[in-house]
C-alpha cells in the first residue's frame, strides 16, 4: 500500500484544483447536487443509528453513555465524504481549500490571475447552490416523506439537533466551524495521499469521525439536519437557522479551509510565488547555467603585470630566464665578442637587443 508524502499530496491537490476551476457551471451544479445528497446519506445513517439508542426519549432526558452515542454518530457520518471523494462530486467545503492552492500556484504562461479568480467564483457559487439543493431534496423526499423519522426516539433526536444548531451563539458556531473544515480538508488531502481504496477509507474516516464526535459544525451537513428538523416540527424557524447557523458556519468553514490548510500547506510543502505547480527545486537547465558560470570564473586567468609584455618574445618557450648582465649594463665590444664566441642556448633565443652586437 503506497502513501504519498506532503509535497506529493500538495502537487496532486494543485492538479485537481486546476481541473475543478475549469469545469462548466452546469457540471458544477449537478456534481454539487450529488455531493449534497451524499452528505445527507451519511447524516441519515448516523442519526438513524445513534438516535435510536435506548434511553433517549426527549430533548431534556439524561440518557446512558452519551459518549457512546456521539461516537456511533461520528463513526457512521464519514460515509458521506467517502461517497463524495470516490465518485468525484463537488463539495463546497473542500473546494475552499483547493481555491487557495490554485491561486498560489497557477501557471502564468497558460492562465491569467483574473481568469483563475472568476473560475473559482463560478465554482463556489454553483457548488454551494448544488450542495444546498441536494441536501434539502434528500431530507424531504428520502427522509421526511418516507416516514423514517415519524416516531421517537429518532424524531426527537433530529429535532434536538436542529434546535441546538439554530439557537447556539453565533461566535460559538463560527469557531466550531473552523475546526470542522480544518479536519475535513485534512481528510481530503489524506485521500489524495493513498493509492488503494482501503487506505483512502482510513484517511477519510479518522478526521471526519473526529470532528463529528467532537460536535464541530459543517455547513453542508447542516443543510440536511436543520431542514429535516424543521420538517419534523423543531422549535425553531427557517430564518433563525439561516441567519444564525448557516451564515456563521459557512464563514467559519471558509476560514478553517483557507487559513489553516490553504495557506499553511503551500508554505510548508510548496511555494508561495505565483508560478506553475512545479517542484520547488531548480530546473536542470538552471543548475547547468550556474555550474557553467562558476567554471568560467575559476578558469579565467589573472592579468599579468604590464611590464612583462615589454620583454616577452612570441617565439620563446617561456623557460626560466637567468639574469643577463648584457641587459642591465651598457653594451661594450668585449662582452659582445665573448657572447659571439661562446654562444649558449639562452642567447640564441634572447631578444634582438642582445643578439644585435653579434651581427
Amino acid at each position: 500500500m503506497g502513501f504519498a508524502g506532503p509535497a506529493a499530496i500538495y502537487q496532486s491537490a494543485c492538479t485537481a484544483a486546476r481541473r475543478k476551476a475549469a469545469l462548466p457551471w452546469y457540471k458544477i451544479l449537478i456534481s454539487g447536487f450529488m455531493a449534497g445528497v451524499y452528505i445527507a446519506v451519511g447524516g441519515t445513517v448516523a442519526t438513524r443509528t445513534a438516535g435510536d439508542l435506548l434511553g433517549f426519549s426527549s430533548p431534556t432526558s439524561i440518557y446512558p453513555l452519551p459518549g457512546l452515542q456521539r461516537f456511533i454518530f461520528g463513526g457512521l457520518f464519514p460515509v458521506g465524504l467517502m461517497l463524495v471523494i470516490f465518485h468525484g462530486a463537488e463539495l463546497w467545503t473542500g473546494n475552499t481549500m483547493m481555491c487557495i492552492f490554485h491561486l498560489l500556484n497557477f501557471d502564468r504562461k497558460k492562465e491569467k490571475f483574473s481568469s483563475v479568480v472568476l473560475g473559482w467564483c463560478k465554482n463556489w457559487f454553483w457548488c454551494y447552490i448544488g450542495n444546498f439543493c441536494g441536501s434539502v431534496a434528500f431530507a424531504f423526499f428520502c427522509c421526511y416523506l418516507t416516514g423514517l423519522y415519524d416516531a421517537d426516539p429518532v424524531k426527537s433526536y433530529v429535532m434536538t439537533i436542529a434546535y441546538n444548531k439554530s439557537t447556539t451563539a453565533f461566535y460559538k458556531l463560527f469557531f466550531r466551524a473552523i475546526g470542522c473544515n480544518w479536519l475535513v480538508c485534512l481528510a481530503v488531502l489524506g485521500a489524495l495521499a493513498a493509492d488503494d481504496i482501503g487506505s483512502k477509507i482510513g484517511a477519510i474516516w479518522f478526521p471526519i469521525q473526529t470532528f463529528a464526535t467532537i460536535g464541530y459544525e459543517h455547513s453542508i451537513a447542516n443543510m440536511f439536519f436543520c431542514p429535516l428538523g424543521l420538517m419534523l416540527g423543531a422549535n425553531t424557524t427557517f430564518w433563525m437557522w439561516l441567519g444564525n447557523n448557516l451564515v456563521s458556519v459557512t464563514l467559519g468553514n471558509l476560514v478553517g479551509a483557507m487559513l489553516f490548510v490553504g495557506l499553511t500547506y503551500p508554505f510548508l510543502h510548496g511555494t508561495w510565488s505565483f508560478q506553475s505547480a512545479a517542484p520547488v527545486a531548480a530546473s536542470p537547465s538552471a543548475e547547468k547555467d550556474k555550474e557553467h558560470a562558476a567554471g568560467e570564473t575559476k578558469a579565467a586567468p589573472s592579468p599579468a603585470p604590464a611590464t612583462s609584455d615589454l620583454h616577452e618574445d612570441p617565439h620563446e618557450d617561456h623557460a626560466p630566464i637567468t639574469p643577463n648582465p648584457l641587459i642591465s649594463q651598457p653594451a661594450s665590444p668585449a662582452p659582445a665578442l665573448a657572447t659571439s664566441a661562446a654562444p649558449s642556448a639562452s642567447t640564441t633565443s634572447a631578444p634582438s637587443l642582445v643578439s644585435a652586437p653579434s651581427l
